[in-house]
């Protein structure tokens, strides 16, 4: 299993998570509460040239493979797993987006593995101070374990 595969694997499972548990975001737009479903990606974002299209693509959750670590007993990839929402809430302005977060951890950590995807121990949820207001983000960083590679001679499996 690659990288790319174990992320993926995880949008899929974070997908039908989402709507298992009927999970959406409530925005307010003219007044009216409007329910958004959680959008799961691969990968990235698509890069948006105005805030409208930027506000359209949340709430999003992207689940990125960020870097592999091959040591001497075995191999991990680092994933990060970005949450983004709108939530223009003057008081309770970023609840959304702790909610969204909680949600993604518990999920994860209660049906570890993922498929054929483990995550090790020591998952990792940060907020940061500085936030685009109305717009939030959040990330949660953890390793998987993957098949390590190993050297093999040809010679020994051809029969040569």
């Amino acid at each position: 299993m690659t990288p790319l595969d174990c992320a993926r694997t995880i949008t899929s499972f974070l997908q039908e998570a989402c709507q298992e548990y009927d999970e959406t975001t409530t925005v307010w737009e003219n007044g009216k509460a409007v329910k958004e479903p959680i959008k799961v990606y691969t990968g990235f974002l698509a890069k948006c040239p105005t805030a409208a299209a930027m506000r359209k693509q949340c709430p999003a959750v992207v689940v990125r493979p960020e870097n592999v670590v091959d040591g001497k007993e075995n191999s991990t990839v680092g994933i990060v797993i970005y949450v983004t929402v709108y939530d223009d809430d003057k008081t309770y302005a970023g609840d959304t987006l702790y909610h969204l977060m909680e949600f993604i951890r518990m999920r994860l950590l209660s049906s570890n593995p993922i498929g054929n995807v483990f995550i090790a121990p020591g998952m990792k949820a940060t907020v940061t101070e500085e936030q685009a207001f109305p717009q939030w983000l959040g990330f949660i960083e953890l390793d998987v374990y993957i098949q390590q590679p190993k050297k093999y001679r040809p010679e020994l499996i051809l029969g040569r």
